[in-house]
């Protein structure tokens, strides 16, 4: 989107110094300058040629390959914990990771309220 943006404003330039050399052929400048049906055209020929450059580079870059994502503390605690678990497991898994008690009870906190482990009723 933003290529045909500029291309639209190197439009508008090209058809205004177009249209500038256009009246210095004549003696007299007009007060206000006006761009003739030749040089619109000449100008839209001219990116017309802009635009299929333009899209030959635009689809010979490469794709984009996502970044691998290296996992936060976070992530990783919550990727350690076992599919059922207790408080007792997650505070032994906390400090095995090095996290703090009080951390480890509010990612566990989070992790439910984001819907990421339920409790089971007992």
């Amino acid at each position: 989107m933003a290529t045909i943006r500029r291309l639209g404003l190197i439009a508008f330039r090209i058809a205004m110094i177009l249209s500038a050399l256009r009246i210095m052929e004549h003696i007299d400048l007009p007060e206000r300058i006006i761009c003739e049906e030749r040089d619109f055209q000449t100008t839209l020929e001219m990116v017309r040629v802009l635009m299929k450059h333009a899209s030959k580079v635009f689809s010979e870059l490469p794709q984009d390959a996502p970044m691998p994502k290296r996992k936060n503390q976070k992530e990783r605690y919550l990727d350690a914990l076992p599919a059922s678990f207790n408080r007792q497991e997650y505070l032994r898994i906390a400090a095995s990771m090095s996290i703090p008690d009080k951390t480890a009870e509010g990612y566990i906190t989070d992790f439910y309220k984001r819907g990421l482990i339920h409790r089971e009723k007992q």
